[in-house]
């Protein structure tokens, strides 16, 4: 669809303004071009509709990997302190451990979720397309 849809069929002149063929054509026309201009409308709405589900994706994308990014760090982190600490207190390592342990069902959970979270949104952005 193009600008092609705006362009005159038929040029009017003032001869067939007066005949009563004319008269038909000049009726239907306004109507014709009213039609077009709604339905370039509409493809122009849908098209604007998926750049911006597609900018929002892409944004959750960003998101995600920056959520990600500290969790991971985090964990490198606490896991070399572990590993360097020195063992004399044996209870509070195996403590630490117990807490990165947990730390790290927490960082899979919350991947887990922000997974099902994504999904759950091209779920949505497929709907809204389809509807």
């Amino acid at each position: 669809m193009g600008l092609d849809l705006f362009k005159d069929k038929k040029s009017l002149s003032s001869s067939s303004l007066l005949s009563g063929s004319g008269n038909v054509e000049n009726i239907h026309q306004p109507r014709r071009l009213h039609v077009r201009l709604m339905q370039w409308r509409y493809a122009n709405d849908r098209a604007d509709t998926k750049q911006v589900e597609i900018k929002l994706l892409e944004a959750l994308g960003d998101m995600e990997r920056q959520d990600l990014s500290p969790a991971s760090k985090t964990k490198e982190c606490s896991l070399s302190v572990i590993r360097r600490a020195p063992l004399m207190e044996c209870a509070k390592a195996e403590q630490t451990v117990g807490l990165q342990s947990q730390l790290a069902e927490v960082a899979a959970q919350e991947k887990l979720l922000i997974e099902e979270c994504l999904e759950l949104l091209q779920t949505v952005s497929i709907l809204q397309l389809e509807s």
